[in-house]
């Protein structure tokens, strides 16, 4: 189906209620219908769903504050089947994919892989070494490919047992023959395929004296995006300069926790802002704010 409803009791309504929690992102299923659902608790509520077209299409659920967040996973190849299991006390989510590799007896081959909100990577390998070494292999799934190397140092182990640590991404790399050859030596690195992460915001609408400022032009003066250990995104095809000069060279730039902004975007019927990450770094947007301006008839 396209919808996904929840279902509650309401004292005032004095019985059981049953929202439709898709009403708001109806473009989410517009040519994808879901197939399978899955739920999440910890460390957020997680709604997972697999649609028709073996895409992945995630929900941030969490009715208490009232948010509701729809968006869509895609990746090369497809999606089979979705699971998730409890490690650690946090509810780890896995997928069966299918990303047209066959073997000697032109076998599917199916590979499972796991949801780590801290590798922003697709298709991702971790590997650790005991000794430093610059040749990885073990890559044959992404054979061809040209992919994103990072090189981690670890900090102590989270609560939720993943990765956490001190990221630096290496130029990138093709596989030949299921391996890489990188131009230093590392124990740890991630590997696997960059991808962009994209926000977009509903279009804009207030009122003043006026009236309602559908029919306008609008222009934001200001934006401000409030970022949590993030890396730069860029904000309305504008970047932000990613190095201070309080930053030493050959050194790895900070995560950022604080509000950016960028200015003098132009006009555009909708007020829209688009956000996006393309680096293999974070990005948690808490926030998105500012100055806003419409025309004058």
């Amino acid at each position: 189906g396209r919808k996904v409803r929840e279902m509650g009791y309401q004292w005032t309504d004095e019985g059981w209620v049953s929202r439709d929690i898709t009403f708001q992102s109806e473009h989410i299923t517009e040519d994808d219908t879901i197939q399978e659902i899955i739920f999440a608790q910890h460390p957020d509520n997680q709604i997972t769903c697999l649609s028709s077209e073996g895409n992945v299409i995630t929900c941030t659920y969490e009715r208490t504050y009232g948010v509701i967040g729809w968006a869509k996973h895609t990746t090369e190849g497809e999606v089979i089947s979705l699971n998730t299991v409890q490690n650690f006390g946090s509810s780890l989510v896995g997928c069966l994919t299918n990303r047209g590799q066959t073997d000697d007896s032109d076998n599917n081959l199916m590979h499972f892989e796991i949801f780590d909100r801290h590798v922003q990577v697709d298709s991702a390998l971790t590997a650790i070494s005991q000794t430093e070494k610059a040749v990885w292999d073990g890559l044959d799934h992404l054979e061809g490919e040209q992919v994103t190397v990072l090189t981690w140092e670890p900090d102590e182990a989270g609560e939720d047992g993943f990765i956490n640590g001190t990221y630096a991404a290496h130029i990138p790399t093709s596989v030949i023959n299921g391996s890489i050859i990188l131009s230093n030596y590392t124990t740890r690195i991630i590997v696997g395929k960059a991808y962009t992460g994209r926000i977009t915001t509903l279009p804009i609408d207030y009122a003043d004296q006026v009236g309602r400022s559908q029919a306008y032009n609008k222009r934001w003066n200001k934006i401000y995006v409030r970022l949590l250990e993030s890396a730069s995104p860029v904000i309305n095809g504008e970047t932000i300069p990613d190095r201070t000069p309080a930053t030493p060279m050959d050194t790895v730039e900070p995560l950022i926790t604080r509000d950016i902004m960028v200015s003098n975007l132009g006009y555009s019927r909708w007020g829209a802002i688009v956000i996006e990450s393309s680096d293999p770094y974070p990005c948690s947007v808490l926030g998105v704010f500012g100055e806003l301006g419409r025309e004058v008839l």
